[in-house]
C-alpha cells in the first residue's frame, strides 16, 4: 500500500502562471474599451430592469389597493401585495448597485 507522489509535471500544471512584467493585459485593465462597453451595457440593463420592475410593482400595488375594498383579503390580494414588495425590493437593489458602480467608477477616474 504505497501512496504515489504526484509527478513533477502534475505539480507544475496546478500552479497558476504569474507574469513578472507587472503589465496588465487589456482584459484586466479597468479602462479598456471592452470593460467600458461591458460596464455601460450592464448599467443600462440594470436601469431598464429596475424601471420595469418598479412599473410592475406599481401595477400590482394599484391592483391591490383597488381590489382590497371590493374583494377583501383573498389569495389574489396577497399575491399582489407580495409581488409588489418583492419587485420593489429587487428594483431598489439593482438601482443601488448601479449607483454604487457609477460612483466607484467616477472616484477611480478622479484618482487617475
Amino acid at each position: 500500500m504505497q501512496e504515489e507522489e504526484p509527478r513533477k509535471e502534475d505539480k507544475a500544471e496546478t500552479l497558476p502562471e504569474t507574469s513578472d512584467s507587472g503589465d496588465k493585459t487589456p482584459e484586466e485593465n479597468p479602462n479598456s474599451v471592452k470593460n467600458s462597453r461591458d460596464f455601460t451595457r450592464r448599467s443600462i440593463f440594470h436601469l431598464v430592469c429596475s424601471g420595469y420592475l418598479l412599473y410592475l410593482a406599481f401595477k400590482l400595488g394599484r391592483s391591490f389597493v383597488t381590489g382590497i375594498g371590493a374583494n377583501g383579503w383573498n389569495g389574489d390580494m396577497i399575491v399582489c401585495l407580495a409581488g409588489a414588495v418583492v419587485f420593489t425590493a429587487v428594483a431598489v437593489v439593482l438601482l443601488i448597485g448601479c449607483i454604487r458602480r457609477f460612483l466607484a467608477r467616477q472616484r477611480d477616474d478622479n484618482n487617475e
